[in-house]
Parts: structure tokens; C-alpha cells; sequence
């Protein structure tokens, strides 16, 4: 459930350009995932969804490779991008959905943490 609730917050958070929360939602998720994943194999798959949207935030990994590696988490461990979509039936949808908004901001703000232009498409 938490897990769910810090991936949601960073959804959120990178979207509106809140660059540093999102990033100490990926660290946290990370962290749990960590601690947990022996419990469940979701738990392993939470935290290497963590580290492939930090590495992409840091600038280690090429978008493209973001996407391979975001595709390929959902292949493997399609529970977590049900979350709360079972209505869908399709991991992949949720998949797109958080490469497109993890892209889109990226784009958007300029994104290699810890630098960022807030200011890059003039909205403030």
C-alpha cells in the first residue's frame, strides 16, 4: 500500500514540477522496497522501477534505455503497474503512462538532478 502511495506521489510531484519531492519519493520507495523485498517479489520490482526513474532523473541512463528498462519491468513484474488498474488488464498501459509523464517532465524541466530549470518553458 505504501509503495503505491509513494510511486502516486511522485507521479504527481513530477508533473508539477516539484522536482525534489518526487526525487525523496523515489529514494523512500526505494528504501522501503529494499527492506521488504525478500517478503514478496512485488517488492523487488518496486525498487528497480526506483532505481531506473532515479538513474533517468540523474541522467545515467538515456530515455530510451528508461523505456526498455520500464517495459521490461512490466514483462516481469506486471503487479506492480496494476496497482489500483485491474479494470485494464494491461500492465503495459500503465507502463506508457509512467514513461510518458516521467518524459514529459524531463523534457519539460530540464531535469539532471539536482539541477533543473523550473523556469525552462516560462511557467513561473
Amino acid at each position: 500500500m505504501i509503495e503505491d502511495l509513494y510511486l502516486e506521489t511522485f507521479l504527481t510531484d513530477i508533473i508539477y514540477g516539484e522536482v525534489k519531492n518526487a526525487y525523496r519519493s523515489m529514494q523512500k520507495l526505494k528504501k522501503y522496497a529494499e527492506k521488504r523485498k525478500n517478503r514478496n517479489k512485488r517488492y523487488e520490482g518496486y525498487g528497480k522501477l526506483a532505481d531506473c526513474i532515479i538513474d533517468v532523473m540523474e541522467n545515467r541512463i538515456s530515455m530510451k534505455e528508461f523505456k526498455k528498462r520500464v517495459m521490461d519491468l512490466s514483462e516481469k513484474y506486471p503487479e506492480i503497474f496494476l496497482k489500483d488498474r485491474e479494470e485494464t488488464g494491461n500492465s503495459m498501459k500503465v507502463a506508457y503512462s509512467i514513461i510518458h509523464k516521467v518524459e514529459y517532465a524531463i523534457n519539460r524541466y530540464d531535469i539532471e538532478y539536482p539541477k533543473y530549470n523550473m523556469q525552462r518553458c516560462d511557467d513561473l
